[in-house]
């Protein structure tokens, strides 16, 4: 049984329980800090380089790539014609495209 299964077969078991939420907090005099369940919201995401990206920030991340790519073949912006401006939205583009986004049940947690 995986841990997401344990869980809502624990609070489905348990409904009178309180859910809580431990987490290390390294600012504390004490090592772990209880939380509660913020907000959650059904989405995508997806992890590059130790970073994750949440489907609705795919434009944000197209606009880093975008600059990406830009930074690798130019000087400056005075260099680059309308046309390879394009050429460069489109290979992001296709970047952006080949991701696979997975979905998830994103829980935001406050203190």
């Amino acid at each position: 049984m995986s841990k997401k299964e344990e869980l809502a077969k624990l609070v489905l078991d348990n409904p009178e329980h309180e859910l809580i939420f431990m987490y290390p907090y390294f600012e504390s005099d004490y090592d772990l800090t209880m939380g509660t369940i913020s907000w959650f919201e059904l989405t995508k995401y997806h992890v590059i380089d130790d970073r994750v990206w949440f489907k609705d920030e795919e434009s944000e991340l197209f606009e880093e790539w975008s600059e990406s790519i830009f930074l690798e073949k130019y000087n400056n912006f005075d260099d680059v014609s309308e046309h390879e401006i394009d050429l460069i939205d489109k290979e992001a583009q296709k970047m952006i495209d080949k991701i696979k986004w997975t979905p998830c049940i994103v829980v935001h947690i406050s203190s």
